[in-house]
């Protein structure tokens, strides 16, 4: 994902590369939007898609923090 980020004039400032996470009762069970995670999102899921990014070159960024969950197929947001 990263890569596609930037393809398009972008880098990602997130710390851990991550793009969001998802919500949990514990934030040790979170898991992350990141290369290495393989794991499938449930319908059951809460989930928070939240790129930290900023134009390649420039010196701020912009972050925007959605929570989405899934329902029937289709993500829907909160």
């Amino acid at each position: 994902m990263n890569e596609k980020i930037k393809s398009f004039g972008f880098e990602n400032l997130d710390f851990n590369g991550n793009l969001g996470h998802t919500i949990e009762k514990d934030r040790n069970n979170r898991i992350y939007f990141e290369k290495s995670n393989m794991k499938k999102l449930t319908e059951n899921m809460l989930f928070t898609f939240e790129p930290h990014i900023r134009m390649v070159g420039k010196k701020y960024g912009f972050k925007l923090e959605n929570i989405y969950y899934f329902e029937k197929g289709s993500v829907r947001e909160l």
